[in-house]
Formats: C-alpha cells, structure tokens, sequence
C-alpha cells in the first residue's frame, strides 16, 4: 500500500476522480442545489470550490426528482455567479432503474453527450431503484453492483444524491 499512486481528486479532499461516491441527507437539506453547484465548479473548470482545488471533467446530472425545480436551480445558479451553467453539465430527465437493463442504456446515454470519465450523479438513489427496500441488505447489495457496473462502463465518479430516513 506505501507504493500505491497518491488519490487522485475531483474536488480535492471530498470527492475522488474515479469510482463511487454518496452525498445524503434529510429531504429539504439543499442536497441538489449543493450537488448542482459542486457539478457547475467541475464541469466550469473553476480552480477551486469552497477552497477545495478541482479537475475539470464532464458532468451528467441524473434528475430523478424534483426536475422540475432544476430549472429553477440552474437559473438561481447562473444568477449568482453571473454566468450561465457551463456546456459541460448534460442533464438527464428520463426515469431509469438501476436494477434493470437500464444502466447500459444510461451509460450510452452518458457517452453520447461526451460525459465518460467524469461525474455522473443520479438524484435520487430512491428514484433510481423503484421497488428497491432500502433496508435490505440484498437490495442495496445490488444497488451498489449496479453502481458498480454504471461506473465500470462510463469511467470517471457516480455519485448518488439519498436521503436520510424520515424517523430522526
């Protein structure tokens, strides 16, 4: 392990240039407008955010919920940083379930718009596993398979946006 290549960083001490990646909290926290931001530094090429340096890559936003109040984001985002969204954010509208046939058709999805080897991030986990028992252990055994398979295929980072549980 001492001779193994010193982690390579997207977001610098918070998010890894390759493999998988969560980002959860309570609904309403800010969890996509937070996700949404960290997308636009990365697909920007912006030299840092909050801080933290950053390697520019393709981003795919997977908006799974609350699509329609993207829009709304990406607008409030331009707003505040006086510019619009960078070209290299791709967004995806289109419902998919990563415990069906679906992850090959999405990572088809994702090269076409030139995202392989970047950030790929699905919004919700929950959305993206219709029928899915998030306290199973077999389900989200296969949900990180999936996952897996998503990030094998496209390269880069998948990162899933959850919520936390509704008992506090």
């Amino acid at each position: 392990l001492s001779n193994a290549p010193p982690m390579r960083w997207l977001v610098r001490g918070v998010l890894p240039l390759e493999g998988l990646a969560a980002l959860f909290g309570a609904s309403g926290s800010g969890k996509s407008f937070l996700m949404l931001d960290i997308a636009a530094a990365v697909a920007g090429g912006e030299c840092e955010w909050f801080g933290r340096r950053t390697t520019q890559a393709p981003v795919t936003y997977v908006c799974l919920e609350g699509e329609a109040g993207m829009g709304k984001r990406a607008k409030a985002w331009s707003l505040h940083h006086n510019k619009p969204v960078p070209d290299a954010l791709r967004f995806i509208t289109q419902p998919f379930n990563l415990l069906s046939d679906d992850v090959p058709e999405l990572a088809k999805a994702v090269a076409a718009g030139g995202g392989n080897g970047g950030l790929v991030t699905s919004d919700t986990l929950n959305r993206a596993a219709a029928g899915a028992d998030e306290n199973s252990s077999v389900d989200m055994g296969n949900l990180n398979t999936a996952s897996k398979r998503l990030q094998s295929l496209v390269g880069g980072l998948v990162l899933l946006v959850h919520h936390t549980g509704k008992d506090t």
